[in-house]
């Protein structure tokens, strides 16, 4: 699937609801997680996303991005 916002998109904190593979193909967007850290990806970059359960992890794109895209990749349960 793929996820593309506007400058200055602010998610809310949420878990994803499957383990996911996160890639940036555009642009960039900032993501923090329950413990403060806050990172942001830019294109190249490859993020595994586990949190499936608890708080989850706020997302928003800058104000400074431009065009963005993501491209997100589910992954099967691990049983």
């Amino acid at each position: 699937m793929f996820f593309s916002a506007p400058a200055g998109w602010d998610g809310t904190w949420y878990p994803t609801p499957k383990r996911q593979f996160m890639a940036v193909l555009k642009g960039e967007f900032e993501v923090e997680v329950s413990d403060g850290e806050t990172r942001v990806f830019a294109p190249g970059d490859l993020l595994l996303v586990e949190d499936i359960s608890g708080k989850g992890r706020y997302t928003k794109i800058p104000e400074s991005a431009e065009e963005n895209l993501i491209i997100i990749t589910q992954l099967p349960d691990n049983d």
